[in-house]
């Protein structure tokens, strides 16, 4: 044996004999001790946000108006906006926003509309900047099967 392969040896020895102590060291404790009465995923929810769990949250909520009591009123969005941008919100509906009027199914069928119309039919029509000139019969090797 080396002397690396002794001192292998004796750490696994020193090892197998401390996890024995501890095993002998542990005591059997009655199941009550060791397990929860009620697992947490058991729990219904409003046993688990029953306000007593959180005494301070509640004492807070409790004295709300004493904490607000002299605060200033909130500040408004547009306080600081210059005029340029109170008329241009203004025009387009306030700080709430507007209902633009626009029919949004109409405009979609007038867009269509005018799609298909701009399309000519036919699918040999000449423009104006194609050339006139040229082999007008198909080749029989460019055909679809």
């Amino acid at each position: 044996m080396t002397s690396t392969q002794r001192s292998l040896a004796s750490m696994r020895e020193a090892l197998s004999k401390s996890q024995q102590r501890a095993l002998q060291s542990i005591k059997a404790q009655p199941k009550s001790k060791v397990s929860l009465a009620k697992a947490p995923w058991d729990k219904k929810k409003e046993e688990k946000m029953n306000e007593s769990n959180w005494p301070v949250y509640t004492r807070i909520k409790e004295n709300r108006a004493m904490h607000t009591k002299g605060a200033t009123e909130p500040e408004a969005i547009d306080s600081k906006a210059s005029g340029m941008e109170k008329d241009f919100v203004n025009k387009h509906g306030g700080l709430k926003g507007n209902d633009s009027g626009i029919d949004g199914a109409k405009a979609a069928a007038d867009t269509a509309k005018n799609a298909t119309a701009g399309v000519k039919a036919g699918g040999n029509v000449n423009r104006p900047a194609d050339q006139k000139t040229g082999d007008k019969n198909i080749v029989k090797s460019t055909e679809a099967k």
